[in-house]
């Protein structure tokens, strides 16, 4: 009987212990599934939700969701472009050389030449090398995310090499060359050289070279100069010099050892020698790296649609950093707090007038440091200058009293503020005491900031130009004094923006009518008048750009007026 009783006990223990089992099992199971339920109903109550809630009362539906608006602000998506699929022919390097402004173009010709090369362009690298030893990288002054996606539906843009092509790049398998100035974009998409052997055998056979002396040329011709550039167009690198006198005397001992052939000497270098050989470069190497890019793409004869696309990446696709775009505009909100301001672009930087020999009004000591500054760079060609040739010339920046003249003559209040665009000013106060006394109101990014906003720009010059371009774009009235990169790139920013009175002043007039002024030939009156004249047409209003052909130098620069992009129609457009 006990151990029947025992037995009992031990089964009803048994069983209970496995209801409690299969109890907790249940509960567990069950949250589980409720969990699962409300996750997925979670994830899809937007595609569900309003259909279930239709029937409900309108309190329970509006309500809510008015108090979530107002309780969660509502941030739009960007909207990207969709991507422009194509077949990609390789990638191509780019290493911008000079300022920030002149870099700036440069990226927005690359841009256009990827795209019309149908290659993959890998984010420039920035000028790092230059007088101002700049160490910022492309990310560090522009909205890189924004640069690659508001682009994508024209080219493919890639922060780096893929890592495949990264050791063909470290093992130096890519081809490394500087693209020929002011070039077509034919240069860089068309394989013309048929086109160029023609010409040569019609130049040749014009000037009385037997057949066989002109296959001759053309077989040293495809062997030696085909796999480099133009002979117009040589490096300065050593190799390309050593080069370029060997074809020289190459062509120079063929045409003159037959008594037929009388090629001019002079005439060699103009033989249009160049196979443009860009695109199947870049087909061959899978990368080419393009180590110049100042004005490497002509101002005029582009397609339209190349054109504008140069003014899209320039317009909008490259936008500054959001820490250097929020202290621009904090910049320009403290100018605007006491009225109107002008911008002056005051180009009177001791770099500036080291490589352009201008020394107007500079004492002794400051020519010989310029002139030791000036040899101190080998890159700077032009070594002897005459300054004051130059100058009536109209190719040196105007100096600050000659500036503080011209505004008067122009007629600028001198209540008005003057924010000046510049680094600093060679002779510092001394030189600009004439400015400031005749406009007191002058101020700088350096005044109307606290030290510890221009922290993270120091030393980084770039980044302050910067800061200065915003602030020129803003401003009501922008002067520059020299028309150096940042003058033209503003100028043709500012008609983009609807044609905001920009002063473009005429050097070479100006300092004929001053030394007149100066030297009593002229009254205040008569000055004045002579100087308002003179550029009543020159305030950015629409007109025409213009073209010299052949003289890409002494036209119009495209980034200046780039008339292909602004709203007027042509016959609003006045001719020069």
């Amino acid at each position: 009987m006990k151990g029947e009783s025992r037995r009992v006990v031990a089964e009803k223990v048994k069983s209970g212990s496995r209801s409690k089992m299969k109890l907790w099992m249940i509960r567990a199971t069950t949250s589980v599934v409720l969990w699962t339920c409300v996750v997925q109903l979670t994830t899809l109550g937007e595609m569900w939700g309003p259909r279930v809630l239709k029937g409900w009362p309108s309190c329970f539906l509006q309500d809510s969701a008015a108090v979530l608006e107002d309780k969660v602000p509502i941030l739009a998506a960007p909207v990207l472009p969709p991507k422009r699929v194509y077949k990609n022919n390789g990638y191509l390097m780019v290493s911008c050389n000079g300022g920030l402004n002149q870099m700036r173009a440069a990226i927005c010709d690359m841009v256009a030449i990827a795209r019309y090369l149908n290659v993959t362009l890998i984010v420039p690298e920035l000028d790092k090398t230059s007088f101002w030893a700049d160490p910022s990288e492309f990310q560090d002054i522009f909205d890189v995310d924004h640069f690659i996606t508001s682009l994508r539906d024209e080219v493919r843009i890639l922060k780096e090499l893929p890592p495949r092509l990264k050791r063909r790049m470290e093992l130096g398998v890519i081809r490394t060359m500087p693209p020929v100035s002011w070039s077509d974009i034919s240069y860089y998409r068309n394989q013309v050289c048929l086109f160029t052997v023609c010409l040569f055998i019609q130049f040749c056979m014009g000037n009385g070279c037997h057949v066989l002396e002109t296959f001759a040329v053309l077989i040293y011709h495809s062997q030696l100069i085909f796999p480099f550039t133009c002979l117009n167009d040589i490096d300065d690198s050593v190799e390309d010099h050593r080069l370029h006198k060997f074809q020289s005397f190459f062509l120079w001992c063929l045409c003159y050892s037959f008594p037929l052939c009388k090629i001019p000497l002079k005439s060699v270098g103009t033989v249009p020698f160049c196979c443009t050989q860009v695109l199947p470069l870049i087909q061959k190497y899978k990368v080419v790296h393009l180590n110049r890019t100042d004005t490497r793409l002509a101002n005029n004869g582009q397609p339209l649609e190349l054109q504008k696309l140069r003014c899209r990446v320039n317009f909008s696709a490259l936008r500054f950093t959001l820490q250097i775009e929020e202290l621009g505009k904090r910049v320009v909100k403290l100018l605007r707090q006491n009225g109107p301001f002008l911008v002056l672009h005051l180009r009177y930087e001791m770099d500036m007038l080291a490589f352009s020999g201008c020394t107007q009004g500079c004492n002794h000591e400051e020519v010989e440091e310029l002139t030791r500054m000036r040899y101190a760079y080998p890159w700077w060609k032009e070594k002897i200058i005459n300054s004051d040739l130059k100058r009536k010339d109209g190719l040196c920046p105007l100096t600050p009293e000659e500036t503080t003249l011209t505004l008067r003559a122009l007629d600028i209040d001198p209540d008005i503020q003057i924010y000046i665009a510049a680094g600093e000013i060679y002779g510092g106060e001394r030189r600009m005491a004439t400015l400031a006394s005749a406009y007191p109101k002058l101020v700088r990014k350096e005044v109307l900031l606290e030290p510890s906003d221009l922290r993270f720009f120091e030393n980084h010059s770039s980044q302050m130009a910067a800061l200065d371009y915003i602030v020129s774009l803003e401003s009501d009235i922008f002067v520059p004094t020299y028309d150096g990169n940042m003058a033209k790139v503003v100028e043709g920013h500012r008609r983009f923006l609807g044609f905001k009175k920009t002063i473009l002043l005429e050097r070479r007039f100006l300092v004929d009518l001053i030394d007149c002024y100066n030297m009593g030939s002229l009254s205040w009156d008569e000055f004045s008048s002579a100087v308002k004249e003179a550029h009543a047409d020159h305030m950015g209003t629409p007109r025409k750009r213009l073209v010299i052909p052949d003289r890409p130098k002494e036209e119009d620069y495209f980034y200046s007026n780039p008339e292909e992009c602004l709203e007027p129609s042509h016959d609003l457009l006045s001719s020069t």
